[in-house]
């Protein structure tokens, strides 16, 4: 398994990382926008919706229907 917190490989079986110290049995997660410690199920405090508003940053539409 892999330390949400460093990367480095540990074993199923393992409750803590062996190079960082993370406790697996923890009910979150690391933002992989700024790398604060979120609940699992919710928002980023620090990033709030990090995704928020992809999509919209570009104003050309090929979809868009209106051709003369």
């Amino acid at each position: 398994m892999d330390c949400p917190r460093c990367a480095s490989d540990s074993e199923e079986s393992e409750r803590f990382c062996w190079l960082c110290g993370w406790d697996f049995t923890k009910e979150s997660i690391i933002c992989e926008q700024c790398g604060n410690e979120v609940k699992k199920n919710e928002n980023c405090v620090v990033c709030r919706d990090p995704t928020a508003g992809w999509g919209d940053w570009n104003p050309f539409n090929p979809f868009d229907e209106d051709d003369e």
